[in-house]
C-alpha cells in the first residue's frame, strides 16, 4: 500500500510540475487574465472529462457509467459551457479595449 501511495504522489507531483511549466510558458493565461470565465471553463472541462472517461471505459470493455442519451447530454452541456466561456472572454476583451480607448489618454501611454 505504501508503494502505491508513493507512486501516486510522484504522479501528482509530475502533473503539478507540468501545469506549472505550462503556466510559466503563458499557455494557460486565460484563467489569470479573465478570472470571470474560470467557472464556465472549469465546468466545461469537467463535463468533457466525464464524457471522455465514459468513452475510454466503454472502449476497454468495462462498460461506461453513462447511457447513450446521458452521454449525448453531457457532451452537449460541455459544448454549451465552453461556448459560453469563449463568448464571455471575447466580451471581456472587447470591454477592456473599449475602456482603454475611452480613457483620458485615449489608449496611449503617457510616455508616448
Amino acid at each position: 500500500m505504501q508503494l502505491a501511495v508513493r507512486k501516486s504522489d510522484k504522479n501528482v507531483s509530475a502533473c503539478i510540475n507540468v501545469v506549472q511549466a505550462l503556466t510559466l510558458a503563458g499557455r494557460i493565461r486565460i484563467f489569470t487574465v479573465f478570472p470571470e470565465i474560470h467557472m464556465l471553463l472549469t465546468l466545461s472541462f469537467v463535463l468533457f472529462g466525464a464524457f471522455g472517461t465514459n468513452v475510454v471505459l466503454g472502449s476497454m470493455g468495462l462498460g461506461g457509467f453513462l447511457g447513450d442519451v446521458s452521454e449525448m447530454l453531457t457532451l452537449l452541456a460541455a459544448s454549451i459551457f465552453f461556448v459560453a466561456a469563449i463568448l464571455q472572454k471575447e466580451a471581456a476583451e472587447k470591454k477592456q479595449i473599449t475602456d482603454a480607448l475611452n480613457s483620458p489618454t485615449g489608449g496611449k501611454h503617457e510616455s508616448e
